[in-house]
């Protein structure tokens, strides 16, 4: 995949996985399980999801009056993050062995396939999100907005010391 489409994955995995964690907020797990077992390893993006949400539910203090949309939106999150977990799953070495073998016409049809399905994904995640945003108040908007940029910066950072390696 080339740089831009890392980039586009990257911040739809960030986005799907509710990338709401500052790292100063999180403690690091004592376990590997549902985590990055190693530094080549992709975390479990559903369980990264549920981390990320549990904190983020913590951090907002949400309202009684807030509290379904955010039993909507975290259920949306979740199962966004489940699908994406599905389809990592679905990149075996065989299949990434195909991608190489593939012609560079073919090569740029399929990532330009990809790309559109993160895009879809990406406005999925933003009609998901705009209903629950829409009900914080200022201050929690504050809160949200933060670690959503925080998490995206740590990740793509992270994405960027992997490709180094």
């Amino acid at each position: 995949m080339k740089l831009g489409s890392r980039c586009l994955v990257i911040a739809g995995i960030c986005l799907v996985s509710a990338g709401y964690a500052c790292a100063a907020d999180v403690p690091q797990p004592t376990s590997m399980k549902g985590a990055v077992a190693s530094h080549h390893a992709m975390p479990d993006p559903a369980a990264t999801a549920q981390q990320r949400l549990d904190t983020l539910g913590k951090k907002l203090n949400l309202k009684a009056s807030q509290q379904e949309a955010w039993k909507t939106f975290s259920a949306n999150m979740t199962k966004l993050a489940q699908e994406h977990a599905q389809e990592m799953g679905k990149h075996s070495p065989a299949e990434r062995a195909k991608f190489k073998e593939l012609s560079a016409p073919d090569k740029l049809e399929a990532m330009a396939t990809t790309m559109h399905q993160h895009a879809d994904n990406l406005s999925k995640l933003a009609g998901d999100t705009r209903p629950f945003y829409d009900q914080l108040s200022p201050e929690q908007k504050t809160i949200f907005d933060l670690y959503a940029k925080n998490a995206w910066h740590e990740r793509m950072q992270h994405r960027m010391q992997q490709r180094m390696r």
